[in-house]
């Protein structure tokens, strides 16, 4: 089997995000989509890409994950919406992002219903994580006058 390919198999996408519970997620999301038909009835949900900063192997890279928890949607909205319009931010040069440790919020469980999904404030370690994995990833736009190289 190759692990090369540029599709997503088969129809389920597994766990989504709640699959990485406890684990530093760089959240970026892509679009606010109201509601979508599931199984439950209509919902609302975020787009998202996101990476997983602390994985075991290194960072991981998840992409186009709908996002149905309420308070994740709730963080993420305004993002989603900005990064629609515009696609960066032009004082940092990336699109909006959220970055937290995701984990079940005991303190806000209602009666008969699990703990709401959300996400801790990062540590300053957390953060310089975000940032050199950011600075890593950055490359500056190609020169569209440059020789083609041979």
């Amino acid at each position: 089997m190759r692990n090369d390919d540029p599709f997503k198999s088969g129809s389920d996408g597994g766990a989504g995000i709640t699959e990485y519970e406890g684990q530093l997620l760089l959240i970026t999301p892509v679009e606010y989509v109201e509601s979508i038909s599931t199984t439950y009835g209509d919902a609302d949900a975020v787009r998202v890409d996101f990476v997983v900063l602390d994985a075991p192997d290194g960072p991981e890279e998840v992409e186009d994950q709908l996002v149905f928890q309420r308070i994740l949607i709730g963080a993420m909205k305004r993002q989603a919406a900005f990064n629609e319009k515009n696609g960066v931010d032009p004082q940092t040069g990336y699109p909006k992002m959220i970055l937290g440790v995701l984990f079940q919020d005991e303190a806000r469980k209602k009666p008969k219903q699990s703990p709401p999904w959300a996400l801790k404030e990062p540590t300053d370690a957390q953060k310089a994580a975000a940032r050199d994995y950011l600075a890593g990833r950055k490359t500056e736009p190609a020169d569209p006058f440059a020789s083609p190289a041979k």
